[in-house]
């Protein structure tokens, strides 16, 4: 092969810049500290080497937030040590104004000097870090805390003291009476009110027993008469006649009985299908307007969720307040209206005697006017129960009792039987017995088998007399006056009807208003759990996780750092029983520690004529209890910090990992690259040396 000087110069030319080119990268690696600097010299390692830095750089993220966490958390802490220190020399100063000996400008000036602290509280609350409130939840740019006119606790808008603390947020409507577990929370809401249409009224089968027909029913649907007509006519109507019954239906389809039949059959299926829809109608009404109460607080469609109430207005019989002094003879008078209109009249107590209403009256009348001889009274009966003179007046008090017959009415009565035993008096006078003494008729006497026959004879005569006689007797004493009775039963069937309409409707009213206080309930309770859940948290790594469609972050996942203020100061208020030695009484006292030292400010501020230790003391008693939320926070501040240092370790620990493993990937070995680059630019400089030899000054003016 012939070697020219060309294609020696382009070897050695070639040859120089590829030591150049190394040159450059051990440079390159010395100064970077990497294997390569661009993905195609080495692609494998280049996308491992890519992901290792996401991670690192991902993990240095993690790392800011925890720093950040910690910061606010710090400061968060600080805040809440300075309000302890507040609160506590608060408590010296409220047991220096509840001594005994305090004068009443003593204990004003004490007043004025717990307003600064509420002052120093609220500042306290409002406190920021770098213009980010530490206790608005993700309220950070205004003031979370306020007061309101009347000068309450007022956070992100809502007056604290007013959040009922004692109602929890139900996660399924079951836990309200009136809610059915199938309309739960989360149950998607319908989309139409009525969920089977408008339906067409369907006419009552004319064959259907009506309970509104009093003539036929006087107590409507509760009438026995009405419910065994209506077994009977449910029983007719059960099957489908059948015309090939030909025991029942000689003439088949033509026959008249078969068609009669059929119409009732017909009438009343039409009717029980539209009664069925009505109430699956009516039901899903209900069902919608509970579901409508869902976790967003979605107003509910009608305020009255059991449906329209028209007015029913109070029976004429029915007690008014107004006419009564004292609330206990109106309740009385309300007890015996209600026991009235609710227990039908028995008939025992019109004729029972010993179980008659009028008897038992009688008897403690008579008792109560008449005192039962006492046998210890030894003054008076010295031998006791065995005492003659006591035995007469307990004989005497016995006599005078009321007599049972005397309350029984019809037949029963001791009046109705007078009045046939004169009849009986009366006809025998009129009709005269067999003598006995007749010996032409009798020879025998009362043994004269005749005597025994015609007097058997006379006497079924006047039994037979007096039994005609009692069906044509016309009870006019009032004692066995059944008539009584017969109008109890009247006067009971249409005031217990009027009643029953009145209670349904007040029934429906109190219900309704037991609903609207119910959804005003988990209403304020879910705005009182959403603002105690209110929270900024940040990503530290746990694997942030969404639900519900991606529009919410599931707690477990991130990392919640900021404290709320429900959390610093409690919401509601608290019952406490005050007893001043002349009365109990309730004093409803604030669960939040500003509104709690405002209470009892105004109780200091008092004149010595209207200020009570008691009351103060009460609300101190609270406000010494609630002091501890403090603490619970700082606590809870403290575990939290804790989690985050836990946190840091790991990071730190996962920083070092990576970047070992990073090192691994495309890290490079200083000696070796430092040798190399050391050996090349001696290569370089040789051939640049010999470059004089091989290349001749023509060939370079030739190449320039």
């Amino acid at each position: 092969m012939r070697i020219t000087s060309k294609m020696i110069s382009s070897t050695y030319l070639r040859n120089l810049n590829g030591l150049a080119t190394d040159l450059n990268k051990y440079n390159n690696q010395i100064a970077s500290g990497r294997e390569f600097s661009k993905a195609a010299e080495d692609p494998a390692s280049a996308v491992r080497a890519y992901r290792l830095r996401e991670n690192l750089s991902r993990i240095n993220g993690y790392s800011s937030n925890v720093t950040y966490a910690n910061s606010y958390l710090t400061n968060a802490e600080s805040v809440l040590n300075g309000m302890e220190s507040t609160l506590i020399e608060s408590k010296a100063k409220i047991l220096q104004a509840l001594n005994g000996t305090q004068s009443q400008n003593e204990r004003r000036i004490i007043a004025t000097e717990l307003r600064s602290v509420q002052e120093q509280l609220l500042q306290s609350l409002n406190s920021n870090d770098f213009g980010i409130y530490i206790f608005g939840g993700s309220n950070t740019d205004s003031k979370p805390f306020s007061t309101g006119d009347s000068g309450q606790l007022v956070y992100n808008g809502y007056n604290v003291a007013d959040m009922n603390s004692n109602v929890t947020l139900p996660h399924t409507l079951e836990e309200i009476d009136w809610a059915n577990s199938e309309y739960g929370l989360n149950t998607t809401m319908p989309y139409r009110y009525d969920y089977v249409g408008e339906l067409e009224e369907v006419a009552r089968p004319s064959a259907m027993p009506d309970p509104t027909d009093t003539a036929t029913y006087p107590l409507g649907e509760s009438d026995p008469a009405y419910t065994a007509d209506m077994a009977t006519y449910l029983a007719s109507v059960a099957t489908e006649p059948d015309p090939t019954d030909t025991a029942t239906y000689p003439g088949g389809e033509s026959d008249a009985a078969y068609i009669t039949d059929k119409q009732n059959y017909d009438e009343y299926k039409s009717y029980d299908i539209y009664q069925n829809l009505l109430a699956r109608r009516d039901a899903n009404r209900d069902a919608f307007a509970k579901n409508t109460l869902n976790y967003n607080l979605t107003d509910p469609s009608a305020d009255d969720y059991i449906g329209v109430i028209d007015e029913v207005a109070k029976p004429s019989a029915m007690p008014l307040v107004e006419n009564y002094v004292s609330d206990a003879e109106f309740n009385k008078a309300m007890d015996e209206y209600i026991e009235s209109v609710t227990v039908a009249p028995v008939k025992d107590d019109y004729d029972g005697g010993t179980e008659s209403v009028a008897y038992k009256k009688a008897l403690n009348l008579y008792k109560l006017e008449n005192e039962y001889p006492d046998s210890t009274d030894t003054a008076k009966y010295p031998l006791g129960e065995s005492d003659p003179a006591y035995l007469a007046d307990v004989a005497a008090y016995e006599a005078g009792m009321p007599n049972p017959s005397d309350y029984c009415s019809g037949n029963n009565s001791t009046a109705w039987e007078e009045d046939l035993e004169a009849y009986r008096v009366s006809y025998m006078a009129a009709n005269a017995a067999p003598d006995p003494t007749d010996t032409s008729l009798y020879p025998l006497g009362e043994a004269d088998p005749a005597y025994v026959a015609d007097l058997a004879a006379y006497n079924n005569s006047v039994d037979a007399a007096v039994s005609a006689y009692s069906t044509t007797l016309v009870p006019t004493d009032s004692r066995y006056d059944p008539a009584a009775y017969t109008a109890a039963t009247a006067k009971y069937a249409v005031e217990s009807v009027e009643y029953a309409e009145y209670k349904a409707y007040d029934d429906a009213v109190t219900q309704r208003d037991a609903n609207r206080d119910a959804v005003e309930d988990v209403r304020a309770a879910a705005l009182q759990k959403r603002l105690e859940d209110d929270t900024l948290y940040l990503d530290i790594g746990l694997d942030v996780e969404f639900a519900n469609d991606g529009q919410e972050v599931v707690d477990s996942s991130v990392f919640k750092y900021s404290l709320t203020g429900l959390m610093v100061m409690k919401a509601g208020t608290t019952t406490v029983s005050v007893d001043n030695g002349l009365k109990t009484y309730d004093l409803e006292v604030a669960n939040n520690l500003y509104d709690m030292l405002g209470q009892l400010v105004k109780e200091f501020e008092k004149p010595d004529s209207e200020y009570s230790y008691d009351a103060a003391n009460a609300i101190y008693g609270v406000f010494n209890d609630s002091t501890a939320v403090v603490v619970n926070n700082m606590t809870l501040i403290g575990t939290k910090s804790s989690y985050l240092d836990f946190t840091e370790s790991r990071l730190d620990t996962l920083t070092l990992n990576l970047q070992e493993r990073q090192v691994d990937v495309e890290g490079v070995d200083s000696y070796k690259a430092i040798i190399n680059f050391k050996t090349t630019q001696a290569s370089q400089q040789a051939a640049l040396q010999m470059g004089n030899y091989i290349i001749q000054s023509s060939i370079f003016d030739y190449l320039s």
